[in-house]
């Protein structure tokens, strides 16, 4: 994300409606833990897809309510590999497009497909949300191309290792992004591919998995 980004109404409204196909929302998730700064968020393209009001994660259990979280969301983007730039899904009103909102600084040359259900989703704050999604796609039914793609840990992954999900892919990275050490960053998954435990875990905690393929494949349970 750093390039200026700069995406008229009218241009943002076709390219939504002709390259971003959002399904209807069906699925609620509740108490997803959101940080302040970027993160990584599935199936989440406006704050009005939160409902019902939420937490502080900062330490103590102080309700908020679901106005408060929604103002909270400063900006959503996504990436659009067909002009090679992040596409500003939401922005909230008076956010300047510049500087801290445009870093997310993702590992080097990340690309890939047009993450329809992944989300860069930048806070002022941290706390658990409740929010309406569309369903988990199946794998099955997903094309995973050459280089970088967002991927959802969805509820067919649990209780599998991600060694147990390359179908016909080879994978060459896989990362996540997350807070470790009390900072949110980058965290490369290699040591951990054969572990049954940890997409069960990162589903729970709301995690995704950015993957480097080197070749167009599909993944499969």
């Amino acid at each position: 994300m750093n390039k200026k980004i700069i995406i008229s109404i009218i241009a943002l409204t076709m390219l939504c409606l002709s390259v971003f196909v959002f399904a209807a929302p069906n699925k609620t998730i509740d108490n997803f833990s959101l940080s302040k700064g970027w993160n990584l968020v599935y199936g989440f393209n406006d704050p009005s897809q939160i409902i019902d009001e939420g937490s502080n994660s900062e330490g103590n259990s102080e309700s908020i309510s679901a106005d408060e979280i929604r103002n909270s969301v400063e900006v959503i983007y996504v990436y659009n590999p067909d002009v090679d730039e992040y596409v500003l899904l939401y922005a909230k009103e008076g956010t300047k497009q510049t500087g801290e909102y445009t870093n997310i600084n993702p590992p080097q040359n990340i690309a890939g497909e047009i993450p329809t259900s992944v989300m860069w989703v930048y806070s002022e704050r941290t706390y658990s949300m409740k929010y309406d999604a569309p369903e988990y796609p199946l794998l099955s039914n997903r094309d995973i191309i050459k280089g970088w793609n967002f991927v959802p840990v969805s509820p067919e992954m649990k209780d599998k290792s991600i060694n147990e999900l390359t179908g016909n892919c080879v994978f060459e990275s896989i990362y996540t992004y997350a807070e470790e050490d009390g900072i949110t960053q980058w965290i490369n998954l290699g040591s951990v591919l054969d572990d049954k435990r940890m997409l069960s875990e990162a589903s729970a905690s709301g995690l995704q998995l950015v993957i480097k393929v080197k070749d167009d494949c599909r993944m499969s349970t």
